[in-house]
């Protein structure tokens, strides 16, 4: 097997990959942000609803969004249905192609093909794997000055002196960065409440206004 065709193949085991990582168990827990998702329920009232990304059936507030990806999401769920995976699926579906164009791009410099493929089986397991990096991260967010998109960090009641004291420093130099979710705890008695098993509680992570929602079950990034 030549050079070329070993590259060939190895960009589509890592973009089948990282598709599957992204479809597994796809909303299985839940609908997601219910914030979001009664805004797609809405829209699919009727057409004015959905040009106008009506947060309500009646049609006279819209949703503190841009449409686009309510768009998107209402004709998943015309077809699929109105679920968890049809509001997730085409999250998952950018992501699984996402990974394609980087697959794409990373096999026309012929002369860096297997440092495409590191590169590219490094975006398909990062986000599985951030867990892991949590000091790297903050060192990047805190030489970035970043603010947006909003670094969230949970804080629990067991959340190790280390961290805690390298947030102190971060926030002691940044612009109020990173923000601390410091209701763990509460957070999860929440969706305890809302029926997800206890095995899942913990993968929460917040979204739009820190609202909880279960990470790789309610959405495909």
């Amino acid at each position: 097997m030549t050079a070329e065709m070993m590259v060939a193949v190895g960009l589509v085991l890592i973009v089948l990959l990282g598709a599957s990582l992204r479809f597994y168990k796809l909303g299985e827990h839940s609908i997601g942000n219910t914030y979001y998702a009664a805004t797609v329920q809405s829209m699919l009232t009727s057409w004015h609803n959905f040009f106008f990304a009506a947060f309500e059936p009646g049609g006279s507030v819209t949703v503190d969004k841009p449409p686009l990806g309510f768009w998107v999401q209402a004709v998943s769920a015309y077809f699929l249905g109105m679920n968890g995976f049809a509001l997730a699926f085409p999250q998952a579906l950018a992501g699984a192609g996402g990974l394609a164009l980087a697959a794409f791009a990373a096999a026309v410099p012929l002369g860096a093909k297997f440092t495409g493929l590191l590169a590219l089986y490094l975006l398909v397991s990062f986000a599985y794997s951030m867990h892991f990096k949590k000091v790297l991260i903050l060192d990047v967010i805190e030489q970035m000055n970043m603010l947006e998109p909003k670094p969230n960090i949970r804080v629990h009641a067991k959340t190790p002196d280390r961290l805690l004291q390298r947030i102190v420093e971060m926030l002691a130099n940044a612009q109020g960065s990173p923000f601390l979710i410091n209701f763990d705890e509460n957070a999860m008695a929440g969706l305890r409440w809302q029926g997800l098993p206890e095995e899942r509680l913990w993968d929460y992570a917040p979204v739009g206004c820190l609202e909880q929602t279960v990470s790789h079950r309610a959405g495909g990034t």
